[in-house]
């Protein structure tokens, strides 16, 4: 990083401190921390809270592992840094309940956060690992899941950089070769499209194409960190979002040719979102976000569903 690209950021930095030095997070209430309010940790309702008999039980049994692929990234001023791993934790959640309610038994693996962020890596706290080191650690952890007795890992992405998603790819196509597993890769024809993949892919569990937008579309980008991700967050996590923060942070104004220089990360994402966020996070709406979440499980689930039928 050069001089001045440092000497920027740093001013970028200490000018959010100052102006948010008065906001943190919230504490848990006693309701939040019985679950009451939501889930409790990224843990929730994974195999992180199960003994080693009962998992064993449940993979002999035909169980398929839920897996999302995540990342530690910045997420603008009023955000945690772990949202796309705790968006991963309630994506894999309830995709979980969907399969249930199909007659499909699932079990979840905690989030993987050690992903790819070339775009926001220019930011303090964004944890950023090269695309081969994520391929091999899949590859491991795909290992040791084909070890406990799965026969198939359902890889749901919830981080949208290319390298990372580029790295989830190859990991699954080497899953059958080196870890004697079946692994699909659950995403939209969109990601694949983007990334350089087939979307026929037999490795690929496509969700279905949503419907075209009524009207013109949107001048500016929601993606990283704007309207979506805050409502989601507001949805399930809403104790470590900084509230009085959200409705301060209007529309960042990133058109779709912007996103295509913010995306190659370093100045580029500096100089187009000095707050580390793209859309209009002032407009979150948890219900918004709650009724986004659940639909997107559900076209996840049917996806997995259709595929388990090959």
């Amino acid at each position: 990083m050069g001089r001045t690209l440092k000497a920027a950021l740093a001013g970028t930095v200490l000018a959010g401190v100052a102006a948010l030095s008065v906001a943190h997070a919230q504490p848990l209430s006693a309701a939040d921390a019985a679950g009451a309010n939501g889930p409790y940790s990224v843990f929730t309702d994974t195999i992180a809270d199960m003994t080693w008999p009962d998992v064993a039980a449940r993979a002999k049994g035909g169980a398929v592992a839920l897996w999302g692929i995540a990342v530690i990234e910045e997420h603008g001023p009023a955000m945690p840094l772990g949202t796309d791993t705790y968006g991963s934790a309630v994506t894999t959640r309830l995709v979980k309940a969907d399969l249930k309610a199909k007659g499909i038994d699932s079990l979840v693996v905690p989030a993987f956060a050690w992903g790819a962020s070339d775009s926001t890596g220019v930011f303090p706290g964004t944890l950023s690992v090269r695309p081969e080191v994520v391929t091999e650690l899949m590859v491991d952890v795909f290992k040791s899941l084909q070890n406990t007795g799965f026969k198939a890992v359902y890889v749901i992405p919830g981080h949208g950089d290319a390298g990372h998603n580029k790295a989830i790819y190859a990991a699954v196509k080497r899953a059958a070769a080196e870890a004697h597993i079946k692994a699909v890769m659950v995403t939209n024809a969109a990601l694949v499209t983007r990334i350089g993949v087939d979307p026929k892919d037999p490795d690929l569990a496509l969700t279905a194409a949503p419907p075209p937008p009524a009207g013109p579309p949107p001048e500016f980008i929601d993606g990283h960190s704007g309207t979506g991700e805050h409502s989601n967050m507001l949805a399930y996590y809403p104790k470590v979002v900084k509230q009085d923060v959200v409705p301060t942070l209007h529309q960042a104004g990133v058109t779709p040719a912007k996103l295509v220089d913010w995306r190659k990360g370093g100045h580029f994402t500096l100089e187009i979102t000095p707050q580390g966020y793209t859309g209009d996070p002032s407009k979150a709406d948890p219900a918004k976000g709650r009724a986004a979440s659940l639909a997107g499980s559900q076209g996840m689930a049917d996806a997995i569903a259709a595929n388990m039928k090959k």
